[in-house]
């Protein structure tokens, strides 16, 4: 990981496309089985640097990595020659050497924003290309042009129905919402338009809360969350409001909200800050 760290950038500034080939053929190797080709996202979340990426795989990591890094090198010092490669990468076969062009291309999207209309006008909307495609979308939407604009709306109203669950349609309506998150409010009436159709179907629910993700691994610990600050407790028992708010609050299971232990200890804790209040 240092050697790589540490020489990989220098590597690519000297001989830029040996050093990209040797690294593409390791990425290669590393993801030469069938889950390796098709799921990528399973053994690395995200081409960037990212705390949902798994440290364990060290394999996987390295090799991405490497590549990345110099594939960014490349086309910071000869975007063109740079540019015509990272095109070949965003047809490839392996859906991870399509992800880290669709990086690269995020990255140098001033220099290499040719390479987007052939692309999206494919398969490109799939949930491998989730993170990369979604942050692109995110970040640089407000640069697009018009027909590079027109060509992102068409290219998620044509993603396919799935046919693995038991509401194909509402499937659908749901994924297509989640990309829209990405380009809501940045310019396109059609899109934003869209986005308001679909979030006033109750059916289609609210936007996951990490919608770049597949699947999103997170982990907390303590009681969680209150409902009230500490301030807000003091400030309602000094208008003889605390009994009514206090017992007006009730525990949900929803992840990440508000508990009865949290309100406990932040209820104490105010009482101490402000016992004559509370006498």
């Amino acid at each position: 990981h240092q050697l790589l760290n540490r020489h990989v950038k220098t590597l690519a500034t000297k001989r830029p496309q040996d050093t990209v080939q040797l690294l593409e053929g390791r990425v290669r190797e590393v993801y030469a089985t069938d889950l390796h080709k098709d799921h990528s996202t399973i053994y690395r979340p995200a081409i960037e640097d990212n705390e949902q990426n798994h440290q364990f795989r060290i394999a996987e990591n390295r090799t991405v990595e490497a590549l990345r890094d110099a594939l960014l090198t490349w086309a910071a010092n000869d975007p063109k020659v740079a540019e015509s490669h990272v095109g070949i990468l965003l047809s490839s076969h392996l859906e991870i050497l399509r992800r880290t062009a669709i990086h690269v291309l995020h990255r140098h999207w001033p220099a290499m924003h040719s390479l987007y209309v052939p692309f999206v006008r494919g398969e490109s909307f799939t949930p491998g290309h989730l993170h990369e495609l979604y942050a692109l979308l995110k970040e640089r939407f407000a640069e697009f042009t018009d027909p590079e604009r027109e060509a992102t709306v068409d290219a998620i109203r044509r993603i396919p129905t799935m046919q693995h669950t038991e509401d194909p349609a509402l499937a659908r309506k749901r994924i297509q919402r989640r990309w829209l998150t990405a380009i809501d409010g940045k310019g396109t009436a059609l899109a934003d338009d869209w986005m308001t159709e679909l979030s006033a179907e109750p059916a289609v629910g609210p936007p996951p809360l990490h919608p770049d993700f597949t699947s999103y691994m997170t982990s907390s610990w303590g009681p969680g969350a209150s409902p009230y600050t500490l301030t807000e407790l003091v400030g309602f028992a000094d208008a003889h409001l605390l009994t009514d708010r206090v017992n007006d609050f009730e525990e949900t299971d929803k992840w990440g909200g508000p508990t009865l232990d949290a309100l406990t200890s932040t209820l104490q804790n105010a009482a101490r800050t402000s016992p004559a209040t509370f006498l």
